[in-house]
C-alpha cells in the first residue's frame, strides 16, 4: 500500500499545474534523442527529398510531361506533409503530450487530413496513368495531356479537401472511427483548452 502511494506522487501530468491533466510518460535523456535524431533525419529527408523533386520538375522544361506534373504535385504535398505535419507529430511522439491546444489540433487535424487524402488521391492517379501508359501505349499521348493532368491534380486536391473537411466538419463518422481517430490524433495526447 505505501509502494502506491509512492507511485502516486511520482506521476508526471504534461500540465503541471492541472491534475485532471494526461500523465506523461516519462523517457531518459538518451532515449528523447534517439527519437528526436530519428525523427528529425526523416523529417529533413522528406523535405529535402520532394525539394529536389519539385525544383527539377519546375525548373526542366524537358520533364514538363502529364505524369511528371502529377509526380511535382504529389511531390509539394509531401513536402507540405513534412513542414506542416511531421514536426508536430514528432514532439508530440517524444513528449508524449499536446501542447499547443485543442484548437491548433483541430486545424492540425485537418491539414494532416488534407494532406494525407491528397496523397493517397494522387497515388491513384498516378497509378490509372501509369495504366494508360502501359496498356494502350499508342493511345497514351491522345489521351492523356497536359489539360488532363491538370484536372486531374485539381481533382486530386479538391476531392481531399471535400473528404477530410467532410468528415471533420460533418462529424460523419460511427464510433469506431471516432475511436480510431482519436487514438491516431492529439486528442489521445490530452488536450487542454487554454
Amino acid at each position: 500500500m505505501n509502494a502506491s502511494f509512492i507511485q502516486m506522487d511520482s506521476v508526471e501530468y504534461c500540465f503541471e499545474n492541472v491534475n485532471t491533466s494526461c500523465i506523461k510518460h516519462s523517457r531518459s535523456v538518451g532515449e528523447r534523442a534517439a527519437m528526436y535524431f530519428v525523427f528529425v533525419l526523416t523529417v529533413l529527408i522528406t523535405v529535402g527529398g520532394n525539394l529536389i523533386v519539385i525544383i527539377s520538375i519546375s525548373h526542366f522544361k524537358q520533364l514538363h510531361s502529364p505524369n511528371n506534373l502529377l509526380v511535382l504535385s504529389l511531390a509539394i504535398v509531401d513536402f507540405l506533409l513534412g513542414i506542416f505535419v511531421l514536426p508536430f507529430d514528432m514532439i508530440n511522439m517524444v513528449e508524449t503530450c499536446w501542447y499547443y491546444g485543442s484548437i491548433f489540433c483541430y486545424i492540425h487535424t485537418c491539414i494532416t487530413n488534407l494532406l494525407g487524402n491528397s496523397s493517397v488521391f494522387h497515388l491513384c492517379l498516378i497509378a490509372i496513368d501509369r495504366y494508360y501508359a502501359v496498356c494502350e501505349p499508342l493511345r497514351y499521348a491522345n489521351k492523356i495531356n497536359i489539360r488532363v493532368a491538370c484536372i486531374c491534380i485539381t481533382l486530386a486536391w479538391v476531392l481531399g479537401a471535400l473528404y477530410s473537411f467532410g468528415v471533420i466538419f460533418t462529424k460523419s463518422s460511427d464510433n469506431s472511427l471516432e475511436q480510431l481517430a482519436a487514438i491516431l490524433s492529439c486528442e489521445a495526447s490530452c488536450i487542454i483548452a487554454m
